[in-house]
C-alpha cells in the first residue's frame, strides 16, 4: 500500500508542531531532492524500488516521536546556523539507511533503544567499510636520528 506524504518546508518555522510525522517528506531550500524521513514510521516498508509499498499494520507510534525529533532538532540547528542545509541533508540520508537496513533486519528497536542502535551502528559501519573496500592506511613513524 502506499501512504498520504505532506511536504515539510524546512527550517521549520519556530513554534511549528509535527502533526504528522509518518507523512513527512522534507524539502530543503537549494536541495534539489526530498528526504522521505516519515517511512521510518512504518517497520514494513519496500523502498528498495522506485514505487516504495508501506503495511499499515507496521505502523509504530514510538518511531513518530523519533522522527519528530529527527525533524525538529536538525532545523533548529539550520535555523541558528550550527548546520548547513547541505550537512543535515546528508545526515538525514545516513539515517534513513541506516533504519531502512535495521528493519530489513528485523532490529525494530533501532532509533528507539539506545542499545539496538548502538550495536547495529558498529555492525553497521563495519560493514560499509568492508563493502568499499576501504583499508586504513598504516602510519609508520620514522625513528629520529
Amino acid at each position: 500500500m502506499s501512504r498520504l506524504y505532506e511536504e515539510v518546508r524546512m527550517p521549520l518555522a519556530v513554534g511549528t508542531t509535527l502533526q504528522h510525522p509518518e507523512r513527512a517528506l522534507l524539502k530543503w531550500e537549494g536541495i534539489r531532492n526530498r528526504s522521505d524521513i516519515g517511512q521510518i514510521c512504518y517497520l514494513t516498508r519496500d523502498t528498495l524500488n522506485t514505487r516504495h509499498t508501506f503495511d499499515p499494520r507496521g505502523f509504530s507510534s514510538e518511531r513518530t516521536k523519533v522522527v519528530r525529533l529527527l525533524v525538529t532538532q536538525p532545523s533548529e540547528r539550520v535555523t541558528l546556523g550550527a548546520r548547513r542545509p547541505e550537512t543535515i541533508y546528508g545526515a538525514l540520508r545516513g539515517v534513513l539507511d541506516f533504519a531502512n537496513r535495521a528493519d530489513r533486519l528485523g532490529l525494530h528497536q533501532v532509533l528507539c533503544n539506545e542499545k539496538a542502535t548502538a550495536e547495529l551502528d558498529s555492525a553497521h559501519w563495519e560493514r560499509a567499510v568492508r563493502e568499499s573496500g576501504y583499508v586504513a592506511a598504516q602510519q609508520t613513524v620514522q625513528p629520529e636520528v
